[in-house]
C-alpha cells in the first residue's frame, strides 16, 4: 500500500517541476498593505484585499471601477518576454455584480514601447458575464517578433453608470505554453480547486474540462474512480479519518490535492 502513495507523491511533484508561473503571489495571498495592493505586483486602482470571497487560499482581489469612466484594475510589473512564442493566461473571476464586468488585457512591448496588435485574445473584446459562481478564464497568445515584455492587467469597468459594482480575482498564472500547444501544468493546478480540504460528508471538485478522478487514503486504498466534466461532488462519509488524496488526471497531466477527514 505504502508504494501507491509513493507514487503518487512522485507523480504530482514531476507534474509541477518545469513548471513555472511568471507571476509571483498569482494566488494574492501576501499583502502587506492590503488598501494598495497585492505584493510583487505593480498597482491597484479601485481595489482591495478580500478575505470572505475567496477561490483558493484565505485572500482574494476585489476590483470596483474607479468612476464611471475609469476602470478599475490590478496591474502585475512588466513580465520578461521573448517573440513568436505561446503564452497561456489563467485566472479565476466571480462576477456576480450586474453593475461592474471585467476582462484581461495583456499588452506586448518592447523596452520602450507597446506593440499593436489586432484581434489578439490576450487583448479581448468581450467580457466576463454575471455568475453566481467564480469561473476560470483562460487565454493563449502568439506574442509578436519583437516583444520584450508583456504587461498583464485585470480591469474592472462600470455597469449602468453605476460605481459600486465589484468583481473578484484569484489563483492567477501567466505561463510560456509548450511548443505543442499543451498548457503548462501550472495552469492546471491553478484551475483545479476543491471547496474544502477539511472534509465530513461530502466535498466538491471544480474544474475546467474531463478528468478522470480517484480518491485514495493515505494507506492505497482507492474510494472512488470516476469521470468528471467541470464540477463534481464527492462522497466523503467512507473514508478513513485522516489524511486522504484526490488524483485528478487531465490529459495525461495528472496532479494529487490533499484532503483531510475529519
Amino acid at each position: 500500500m505504502k508504494k501507491i502513495f509513493t507514487v503518487l507523491a512522485v507523480v504530482a511533484v514531476g507534474a509541477f517541476t518545469n513548471a513555472q508561473n511568471l507571476i509571483s503571489n498569482g494566488d494574492l495571498e501576501t499583502w502587506t498593505d492590503a488598501a494598495v495592493k497585492p505584493d510583487g505586483w505593480f498597482s491597484m486602482g479601485g481595489g482591495a484585499k478580500e478575505t470572505a470571497l475567496v477561490h483558493g487560499g484565505s485572500n482574494s482581489a476585489k476590483i470596483s471601477p474607479v468612476s464611471v469612466s475609469t476602470n478599475g484594475n490590478l496591474d502585475y510589473i512588466d513580465v520578461p518576454a521573448t517573440g513568436n512564442t505561446n503564452y497561456t493566461v489563467s485566472y479565476w473571476v466571480l462576477d456576480n455584480d450586474p453593475n461592474a464586468r471585467a476582462r484581461h488585457w495583456i499588452q506586448f512591448r518592447t523596452a520602450s514601447s507597446n506593440i499593436t496588435v489586432s484581434g489578439s485574445p490576450f487583448q479581448p473584446s468581450t467580457y466576463t458575464s454575471d455568475s453566481a459562481s467564480w469561473v476560470n478564464v483562460t487565454a493563449t497568445a502568439t506574442s509578436p517578433a519583437t516583444t520584450e515584455f508583456l504587461r498583464l492587467s485585470l480591469r474592472v469597468y462600470a455597469q449602468n453608470s453605476v460605481t459600486t459594482g465589484a468583481i473578484y480575482f484569484d489563483d492567477i498564472v501567466l505561463a510560456q505554453s509548450s511548443s505543442l500547444g499543451v498548457v503548462n501544468p501550472e495552469i492546471i493546478k491553478n484551475s483545479v480547486k476543491l471547496s474544502s480540504t477539511l472534509v465530513k460528508n461530502s466535498f466538491d471538485i471544480y474544474l475546467k474540462g474531463n478528468a478522470e478522478v480517484k480518491i485514495v487514503s493515505a494507506s492505497g486504498q482507492i474510494f472512488e474512480n470516476k469521470k468528471i466534466t467541470d464540477f463534481a461532488s464527492i462522497d466523503a462519509s467512507k473514508l478513513p479519518v485522516g489524511v486522504n488524496f484526490v488524483q485528478i488526471n487531465q490529459n495525461g497531466n495528472i496532479i494529487v490535492k490533499k484532503v483531510i477527514k475529519q
